[in-house]
C-alpha cells in the first residue's frame, strides 16, 4: 500500500496493513475534498458562474484615470443642449412704459422678445366618479333588481390609480406604506398599503394571456434556458428564464427541479435547448441539447485537477449536437 506524503514513514510502518488500506482510502477522499474548498475559495465571476457584485473588493482596483489637462465643463466642439421651448399656456407681457433715459411714454410690441420660460407641474386632484346602484321593484311581479357596477367600482380606484401605484412599487422599488404617502402627497388621493397590495397584484395578473402566449411560442423555437434564486418574502424560490432571438420569457418557481423546467418549456422540448450541466437538463437527449460554452471555460480555467481529467467525457455527449445548425438556421 502506497504511503500518503501527510503520514511519516514511521508511523506508516506501525500501522496494521488493514488499516493502511482504510486509512489510505480516507485521505484521499479528504485530498479531493480540500482541492475542491481551495478551488472555492479561488472562484469569483471570471472563472465561475458567481455575479460580479460577489466578488471582492481588492479583486478589481479601481482604475485611476490620468489627467487629461483639459479643463472642467463642456469641451470645444460639443453639442449644445438647450431648454426645449413649449407651448405656452398663459403669455405675460413685461413692456416698459417710458423709456429710462429721458422718461417718455412708450408703447407697441417687440418683434423678437426675449422670452423665459417657467415650468411648473400642474395642480393635481383626484377625480371621484360616484356609482350609486339603484334597487328598483317590478310594479307587476314585485321582484327588485339591481343595478351592475363595472369592475373598477369593486376596489374603488381606476386604471390610472392603478398603473402608477404599480411603477412606484415595480419600477421604484417603493414600499406599500411609502407609495400610499406619495399618492397622498402628488395626488391628494387617500390610500392603504392594503390596496396598493392590490392593485400592485392586479397589475401583475393582466399581462397573464401574452405571458401564456409567449411560452408557447418560445416551446416552439430553439431556446436558451437558465435559473438563478430569487427571494419571494423569506421564502427561497427560483427565476426561470428562456430567451430566443426576439422573445424571453420568465418564471418564478418554488423548485430548481426538472418539474420546473416542464412548465416553462415542457416535457420535451422539439428543439435544441442551450444550457449549463445541471442536472435539471439531464433528461434532454443529446442531439437537443447545448452545453453553455461559458461556464465550459469557466470550469477549465479553475483550478480542479481531479475533475478536470472527467470534464472532457462528460461535456462530449452534448457539447455538439448535430442538430443545432439546422436548428439556428
Amino acid at each position: 500500500m502506497k504511503r500518503p506524503g501527510c503520514i511519516p514513514q514511521a508511523t506508516w510502518d506501525v500501522i496494521p496493513p488493514e488499516a493502511q488500506a482504510v486509512l489510505a482510502v480516507v485521505i484521499a477522499a479528504f485530498e479531493v475534498q480540500i482541492a475542491d474548498l481551495k478551488a472555492s475559495l479561488e472562484q469569483d465571476s471570471s472563472n465561475s458562474s458567481r455575479p460580479p457584485s460577489s466578488d471582492p473588493p481588492h479583486l478589481k482596483p479601481a482604475q485611476q484615470r490620468r489627467p487629461s489637462g483639459r479643463r472642467r465643463g463642456g469641451q470645444p466642439g460639443h453639442r449644445r443642449n438647450d431648454r426645449i421651448r413649449l407651448e405656452a399656456d398663459e403669455v405675460v407681457d413685461a413692456k416698459p412704459d417710458r423709456r429710462r433715459r429721458c422718461g417718455e411714454a412708450l408703447a407697441g410690441d417687440d418683434p423678437g422678445p426675449i422670452v423665459r420660460q417657467v415650468f411648473e407641474v400642474p395642480e393635481v386632484r383626484p377625480r371621484v366618479v360616484e356609482y350609486r346602484t339603484h334597487r328598483l321593484s317590478c310594479p307587476h311581479c314585485g321582484a327588485s333588481s339591481c343595478g351592475e357596477l363595472p369592475d373598477e367600482a369593486e376596489l374603488g380606484y381606476g386604471p390610472r390609480t392603478q398603473a402608477v401605484c404599480a411603477a412606484l412599487a415595480g419600477d421604484g422599488r417603493m414600499s406599500k406604506r411609502r407609495v400610499a404617502r406619495v399618492m397622498e402627497w402628488l395626488f391628494g388621493l387617500p390610500i392603504g398599503p392594503a390596496s396598493v397590495c392590490e392593485l400592485e397584484r392586479r397589475t401583475a395578473e393582466a399581462p397573464a394571456p401574452i405571458h401564456a402566449e409567449v411560452v408557447e411560442h418560445i416551446r416552439e423555437l430553439p431556446a436558451d434556458v437558465d435559473e438563478t434564486s430569487w427571494r419571494q418574502g423569506r421564502d427561497r424560490g427560483w427565476l426561470w428564464t428562456a430567451t430566443t432571438r426576439r422573445l424571453a420569457a420568465f418564471r418564478v418557481a418554488a423548485s430548481r427541479g426538472r418539474d420546473a423546467f416542464a412548465e416553462l418549456m415542457g416535457r420535451s422540448p422539439p428543439w435544441v435547448v442551450t444550457s449549463d450541466r445541471y442536472s435539471a437538463y439531464s433528461h434532454l437527449p443529446a442531439e437537443r441539447r447545448q452545453a453553455c460554452w461559458a461556464h465550459t471555460i469557466r470550469t477549465q480555467s479553475t483550478n480542479r485537477p481531479i475533475r478536470r481529467r472527467l470534464l472532457g467525457s462528460a461535456i462530449l455527449p452534448i457539447a455538439r449536437p448535430r442538430r443545432l445548425l439546422r436548428a439556428r438556421a
